[in-house]
């Protein structure tokens, strides 16, 4: 079992290298910020409750799999509809990130990490503040940089 772990981490990391001339530094540093600035944009889409708008940043597939509050959800779909709830139990949510990181995998993939707190107030009033942290995976598509897998933690969320 450990090995066929390691057999498909290799691989996966093998396939997400690009068979072209190595990438220049300012190439690498181009991809960086347009990676935290999809993720702010996405951020932001959430502080306005617009889970349409969070999920059109995501890829338009059934393959993703997305890990968030402990669940496992295995379709954008799936995960819009789960965020729609959510939000549809908010009056109001803030999410400050703290810290914001980018790594280029190759020059179509690349992984968004950072740490935040997340703050509102759910429709019965009751308040919370909460640090999460979250990993996304996003690769190039059509030309637009797309979020294809997803991982948010949050410890203590109260239940939306």
């Amino acid at each position: 079992m450990k090995r066929a772990i390691i057999l498909f981490l290799i691989s996966l990391f093998l396939s997400c290298q690009s068979p072209d001339k190595p990438m220049t530094k300012a190439e690498r540093s181009a991809i960086e910020k347009i990676i935290i600035a999809k993720h702010q944009k996405m951020s932001e889409s959430s502080s306005h409750l617009d889970a349409d708008a969070v999920w059109s940043h995501f890829v338009g597939n059934d393959s993703g799999i997305f890990a968030i509050e402990g669940k496992l959800t295995l379709s954008r779909d799936e995960a819009l509809n789960s965020a729609r709830t959510s939000y549809g139990n908010l009056k109001e949510m803030h999410t400050k990130m703290q810290q914001e990181y980018a790594t280029v995998l190759s020059p179509e993939s690349a992984v968004f990490t950072g740490t935040g707190i997340v703050d509102g107030v759910l429709k019965s009033g009751d308040s919370f503040e909460v640090p999460f942290a979250i990993t996304v995976v996003y690769v190039l598509r059509d030309g637009d940089w797309k979020a294809i897998h997803m991982h948010e933690s949050t410890p203590n969320m109260p239940e939306l």
